[in-house]
């Protein structure tokens, strides 16, 4: 089961970024959700996206984050 999400919004210069990360980090699979689909999603991660997500233990990496901060969180292991 996939335990990664991203989220993002539609034509985010930001969201293509983090996305290019994730692949230069070799983030094992995750799931891309787009905010604006979901009141509550967009409401809470509006101002923030991307946002990458954990959900074994509910961290979280906001942007602005570089390839080391996301090889580092993609590759650690949950508290």
């Amino acid at each position: 089961m996939t335990h990664l999400t991203l989220y993002v919004t539609d034509d985010c210069c930001l969201c293509d970024s983090a996305l290019a990360l994730l692949a230069a980090a070799r983030a094992p699979e995750f799931r891309s959700v787009f905010i604006e689909e979901d009141p509550v999603l967009a409401a809470t991660y509006g101002w923030r996206v991307p946002v990458l997500h954990d959900a074994r233990d509910a961290q979280e990496l906001d942007w602005p984050f570089d390839l080391a901060a996301v090889s580092a969180f993609v590759h650690r292991s949950p508290d």
